[in-house]
């Protein structure tokens, strides 16, 4: 985290520019997406590097937070030197009906832009009061990562799902993606109004032509060394993948679309397999 005195400077420098930046909503393809929480956040908490309006904690420092609407953005971190995505600077996700809003570093993409100028970006999972320890990892392994599409400079109007990515109070894990079809549309408004119903844990729901599949699965339990009395709870995990005409014609079994994989070329036709280890669609 830089100091509060280069934190100003650079705010103070950036926010001439946001007028401009606000107009010119982009698709931006090829984003290498990833999620990060209070457990592996650096250090462990909800520290952001940048004061983006959201508040701060008890320490004195900006926090993260957000539940995805335009004027509540989730937060993300990302390259510190990729101006093209500048300090509290906002995004849409498309497949995930979430605002995000770039209040925080990364050193990992910092390390992509600096290399292949590759856009990297790390999405906030909550919670900014406690964190999930292992199962909220788990989680965030198994949220839909992986090189994707993202909205920048969003106009406000476009769906939001505020169903959180990981709730620390149940310990619930929500993976719930929606079909996406001409992302530049939404620089437009396009697409705006009430999302489809996500999927749940429970159930199962139909957008359109477009399934969306909802699979429960038990986190694994956290391993910790040396004995210990009582019993292990069973918490629960939601991936929702998204299912086309492709997937219905999908010809390798235990392969297809949010199939398990452990390779890039471990899934069924022009699907590959994500840092999550889920076989999604090849952006």
């Amino acid at each position: 985290m830089k100091s509060n005195k280069l934190n100003a400077l650079a705010l103070t420098c950036i926010a001439g520019a946001l007028p401009t930046l606000a107009q010119q909503c982009s698709t931006v393809d090829n984003v290498f997406i990833t999620f990060y929480g209070w457990p592996d956040n650096s250090p462990p908490g909800a520290d952001n590097a940048f004061d983006c309006g959201r508040g701060k904690g008890p320490d004195g420092e900006p926090i993260a937070g957000g539940t995805g609407t335009y004027t509540d953005p989730i937060s993300f971190a990302t390259a510190t030197d990729n101006t093209n995505l500048p300090q509290c600077g906002m995004v849409y996700l498309p497949w995930l009906h979430k605002y995000f809003r770039n209040e925080d570093d990364c050193e990992n993409c910092t390390g992509m832009w600096d290399s292949s100028k590759t856009y990297h970006i790390d999405l906030w999972t909550g919670s900014n009061t406690q964190g999930g320890g292992d199962n909220q990892i788990n989680c965030e392994d198994s949220l839909p990562g992986g090189f994707n599409t993202i909205i920048k400079n969003p106009p406000n109007g476009l769906p939001v799902d505020t169903t959180p990515l990981y709730d620390v109070s149940s310990n619930q894990c929500y993976s719930t993606t929606y079909p996406t079809s001409d992302d530049s549309g939404l620089c437009s408004g396009g697409g705006g109004g009430e999302p489809s119903a996500p999927a749940s844990s429970q159930s199962s729901t139909v957008a359109a032509t477009t399934t969306s599949i909802s699979v429960s699965k038990p986190l694994p339990a956290p391993t910790t060394p040396g004995g210990g009395g009582g019993s292990t709870p069973t918490t629960f995990y939601t991936l929702s993948t998204t299912s086309s005409a492709a997937e219905a014609s999908c010809t390798w079994a235990g392969h297809c679309l949010g199939s398990p994989c452990q390779t890039y070329d471990d899934c069924d036709g022009t699907n590959i397999c994500s840092p999550s280890n889920i076989c999604v669609p090849m952006s």
